[in-house]
């Protein structure tokens, strides 16, 4: 029952992600084609309507996300490069994607 509960809201998660970065409105510009991903955590770079970037953090419900790993995704967005790849506070993998959303 378990693994039943947990497949079915990996797929839910995947879906609402899925439909969210689809259904965009049409002030918000497409932006950047990076994202950052820590762990559990994906970090993406938006552009609203008066053109200023801003990070949005897309984690599972209940998780939270680290400080750190926040500050490198940061950091990425202004330099283009990480910083580490490993989070010294949380332990997690950092890696750049290519706007993907990667489900927990």
């Amino acid at each position: 029952m378990l693994r039943v509960t947990r497949s079915l809201f990996c797929v839910a998660f995947a879906l609402v992600a899925c439909a969210s970065v689809g259904c965009q409105s049409t002030s918000m510009s497409k932006g950047s084609e990076r994202s950052v991903i820590a762990g559990k955590t994906t970090f993406v770079e938006v552009t609203g309507g008066q053109g200023s970037p801003q990070m949005v953090a897309y984690t599972a419900p209940g998780a939270t996300v680290c400080p750190e790993c926040k500050t490198v995704a940061s950091d990425y967005f202004k330099s283009g490069a990480l910083s580490e790849r490993v989070c010294k506070s949380c332990g997690a993998t950092i890696n750049v994607g290519q706007g993907q959303i990667v489900s927990p």
